[in-house]
């Protein structure tokens, strides 16, 4: 109402009426909160736009508040969290794919930083998980192995090298490169098998490393025949990785 002006009586009883239906209200919890609630449903769309403008304009602020929220109420948005993927699954798997897909590098690092920190608790929980679910573990394995040998051959290796207390350092990245550079074909023979295996030319038992100076393919017939003996001549092509 501007000062000095007059209303129109009918507006004047309208105002008195709003007047004391907003004094009543507070003086009335339950007709206050109902009063709340019939403002907020008529005038949602302003409101929105209203706290939407104030949370643009406080980020920091707005940013703690919902972390204090998040932390009094988490069994309660672990519930709804829960309902919501449930209810909507397919739309979460997609835009669980679509965040993955185009924010890996984050994710990695946070992964790998969060591995570093929790070192002995993720240990723990790993090895409740492997026990408890020993067919999908060995499952795993086996299809990881299938699909990576050079990576059980250079594990397998290392094993028997500390077993004989020599020094194990090849990898099975430099065991793929070995291989490239013989070209998938047996050190000794030349002929390119279908099943390649590892041999040392200093054998372990005398006393070689496992490292990539003293690994070679071979065919199983030369390694065989090989046996724990050291080659008279070495290979042509000998790697310093």
């Amino acid at each position: 109402m501007i000062p000095g002006r007059l209303l129109p009586a009918h507006r004047v009883v309208a105002v008195s009426r709003w007047q004391a239906a907003f004094r009543m209200a507070f003086k009335d919890p339950e007709r206050a909160k109902a009063y709340q609630r019939r403002w907020q449903v008529e005038h949602r769309a302003s409101k929105n736009a209203s706290t939407q403008r104030w949370r643009d304009a406080n980020p920091e602020t707005t940013r703690a508040q919902n972390n204090l929220y998040n932390m009094a109420h988490r069994e309660q948005r672990r519930a709804y969290s829960r309902t919501y993927a449930a209810e909507h699954l397919e739309q979460v798997q997609s835009k669980g794919r679509v965040y993955r897909e185009t924010h890996r590098v984050e994710l990695r690092a946070a992964a790998k930083a969060y591995a570093a920190k929790h070192t002995e608790q993720l240990r723990i929980s790993r090895r409740v998980y492997d026990k408890a679910h020993p067919e999908i573990i060995r499952a795993r394995r086996h299809a990881f192995a299938k699909a990576h040998p050079e990576n059980r051959r250079a594990k397998d290796g290392r094993r028997r090298a500390r077993k004989n207390g020599t020094i194990a350092t090849l990898t099975a990245a430099q065991w793929k490169a070995i291989l490239t550079a013989y070209k998938g074909r047996c050190a000794y023979c030349g002929v390119k098998p279908k099943k390649i295996t590892q041999d040392h030319v200093v054998p372990l038992s005398r006393g070689g490393a496992h490292t990539a100076e003293n690994v070679v393919p071979a065919c199983i017939s030369c390694n065989l025949h090989k046996g724990d003996r050291q080659p008279p001549t070495l290979p042509a092509v000998r790697l310093l990785l």
